[in-house]
């Protein structure tokens, strides 16, 4: 028992008890020559209090490392703790060179394996702010250590990540390979929670490139293989179940989607999950959609949204109110829609997700056509583009300038109309977009037909559509309005 006398003070602050006794173990174990026992415990503290996000102790745990003489080995792995506690405070640029430091030591020591460790820790990082080419350069280098180490399931969850990549750069194809060598290393050491992993991992990547009877042999696998180790009341269990269920949305298999999904609720309800019971009310809810119900996929995207206000994920929150807005939308109550989407415009906001923010102000752009509230739709309508812009996200940018033009021209709007229709354009042609150039061609010949009423203009805008699409759709829509013109 400690008295008042003997406790620390950083800056004339009293640690925590737990904090008090570890950092007057660490002082002990070090005097006494104990290097490894000391690192050992101050290291699991900072995880610790990490996780429990108790910045402030984590700073005194760092002042007071500092004064004690360690050796370069227990430096390293102080300055990779350092990494991990910027990166989790959002100071990513500092982090990253606290990683390069750590890195640049355990190979002066030739550490292999804590070099390896930390050159994925510094890639995944790096993944996360989308500076891919980096993050590949590192994850290579950490899978040729683990290679050489003979670190299989070390190997196989860094192809596993080089995969991850290829999938956030929605080139499914490149990922294939790099999961099929994951499950490669992880079966050579039975790993097989991590083999599902890479299972699955294998099904989204051939259902993104349409291979849908190779998709659903991968899923199958997984969820076999999850039986078979009993795993499949677990979170990796309704991962492969969500998946499973849009899967078979995707191919109209409605009875097999539902079950999943129930599945998967149960899943939620096992782990006591609210984050999970919430995604899954959610995919519920698009189901629903994707069928048509539009009051039955509103009461789901409620009972998700029910769960998601218990957890501290306010992404996900953003998204579950945007598709209760366009299902609110759909049935007509407006209201209340405009309320779901300005609830989510001020989270995106808040949290500051730009690309949440812009999409969500498309959608409510879109609503406010239809209540006819014509200069806040055009102006939403102006923003979100510019907020696609400033992402680098062309697609959307041409979809919203798109949804600008229509709206801009249906109202006799000439001028923001026509610098939409340009700016379009030029990114659309630069993209070799065919279809959304059809588009916009189709509304520039309404465009003259209505304001114009130039029957050879319009015709020769109507033909450039035809010969850019290839939607059979559209060829009949524009077949009617030839006709029409005569």
């Amino acid at each position: 028992m400690q008295d008042s006398q003997s406790q620390l003070l950083f800056h004339g602050e009293a640690l925590p008890t737990d904090s008090e006794y570890l950092l007057e173990y660490v002082s002990l174990a070090l005097a006494a020559g104990d290097e490894e026992s000391a690192l050992g415990a101050w290291l699991g503290a900072i995880d610790t209090f990490l996780e429990e996000a108790r910045f402030a102790d984590v700073q005194r745990l760092f002042q007071h490392i500092r004064g004690h003489r360690l050796s370069t080995q227990a430096k390293a792995q102080v300055e990779l703790a350092r990494a991990e506690w910027y990166q989790k405070r959002g100071e990513n640029d500092v982090a990253i060179r606290a990683y390069r430091r750590a890195i640049s030591v355990f190979r002066g020591l030739d550490d292999a394996h804590a070099e390896a460790q930390t050159l994925n820790s510094l890639a995944l990082l790096l993944n996360e702010l989308g500076r891919y080419d980096e993050a590949v350069t590192h994850h290579r280098v950490a899978a040729r250590l683990y290679r050489r180490l003979g670190d299989y399931e070390a190997l196989g969850e860094v192809l596993s990540n080089l995969g991850s990549i290829a999938d956030a750069q929605r080139d499914w194809a490149r990922a294939i390979p790099y999961y099929h060598q994951a499950a490669e290393a992880f079966t050579r050491v039975g790993a097989k929670k991590e083999l599902a992993g890479a299972y699955n991992n294998l099904g989204v990547a051939h259902e993104m490139l349409n291979n849908l009877d190779s998709a659903e042999a991968w899923y199958q696998r997984c969820v076999d293989l999850l039986d078979e180790i009993g795993e499949s009341y677990s979170e990796q269990g309704w991962r492969i179940l969500s998946n499973l269920g849009q899967f078979h949305a995707k191919r109209k298999q409605w009875d097999k989607a539902v079950n999943c999904n129930k599945w998967a609720l149960e899943i939620a309800d096992e782990l006591d999950s609210n984050w999970y019971r919430a995604m899954t009310w959610n995919n519920l809810g698009t189901l629903y959609e994707g069928q048509g119900d539009k009051r039955q996929a509103a009461d789901c995207f409620r009972e998700a949204l029910r769960f998601q206000t218990e957890t501290t994920d306010r992404f996900a929150q953003a998204t579950v109110l945007n598709n209760l807005a366009s299902e609110l939308s759909d049935l007509e109550d407006y209201a209340q829609a405009e309320s779901c989407y300005r609830e989510s415009l001020a989270l995106s906001q808040e949290l500051g997700d730009t690309s949440g923010e812009a999409r969500t102000l498309n959608n409510l752009a879109v609503l406010l056509e239809a209540l006819e509230r014509v200069d806040e739709a055009i102006g939403l309508y102006h923003h979100a583009a510019e907020l696609f812009q400033q992402l680098g996200d062309v697609p959307r940018e041409v979809s919203t300038l798109t949804n600008l033009v229509r709206f801009s021209w249906k109202m006799r709007r000439e001028e923001p109309g026509r610098t939409a229709f340009l700016r379009a354009w030029v990114l659309a042609r630069q993209r070799g977009d065919q279809e959304r150039l059809a588009k916009l061609y189709e509304l520039r010949g309404d465009w003259v037909m209505l304001e114009q009423r130039n029957n050879m203009l319009t015709r020769r805008w109507y033909h450039c559509a035809v010969s850019a699409t290839k939607d059979e759709l559209m060829h009949r829509t524009i077949a009617e309005k030839l006709s029409l013109i005569g």
